[in-house]
């Protein structure tokens, strides 16, 4: 996902077809790194009951995000009439904004944790294994013992 504005801004000060490849290229390394640790932290967390479910969900996601953005890439370029750099600037401000949000929920919700009465983050920790013991019950295990916290 980090690799994903740079490329952007990379499109929007391209001059020529070079430039354009090697951003590309950039961006490619980054989507499979982290589409790779991704899918490794859902398997490693996710109960094997449901493992097929949840991972055809995140691969529906991902096609259907990558459909989308092709979309309205194209939908700014010929209908609107927006300039390519336009749309780059659009994509890359957009992409930031979605690495930022899921970012500010979860520290949003470690920090209200910490002030309603939370001592420390090792507390926090405490109740998310409170909340992962009452999950894991309702479907039917602890994954044999195997569990990361990240």
């Amino acid at each position: 996902m980090l690799t994903h504005p740079p490329q952007f801004l990379g499109f929007f000060f391209s001059k020529n077809l070079a430039n354009v490849l090697f951003f590309t290229a950039f961006r490619a390394a980054g989507s499979s790194m982290v589409w790779v640790y991704s899918s490794v932290m859902l398997q490693l967390m996710t109960h094997k009951n449901i493992l097929g479910r949840i991972l055809s969900i995140e691969f529906a996601t991902a096609i259907f995000a990558e459909g989308v953005s092709s979309f309205v890439a194209a939908f700014l370029l010929d209908k609107a009439g927006f300039k390519e750099t336009t749309v780059c600037l659009i994509i890359f401000v957009a992409g930031f904004a979605l690495v930022l949000c899921p970012l500010s929920f979860y520290y949003a919700s470690r920090w209200g944790a910490v002030a309603e009465g939370a001592d420390s983050e090792s507390d926090v920790e405490d109740d998310s294994d409170a909340e992962y013991d009452k999950l894991t019950s309702l479907v039917g295990g602890d994954n044999g013992g195997n569990r990361t916290v990240l």
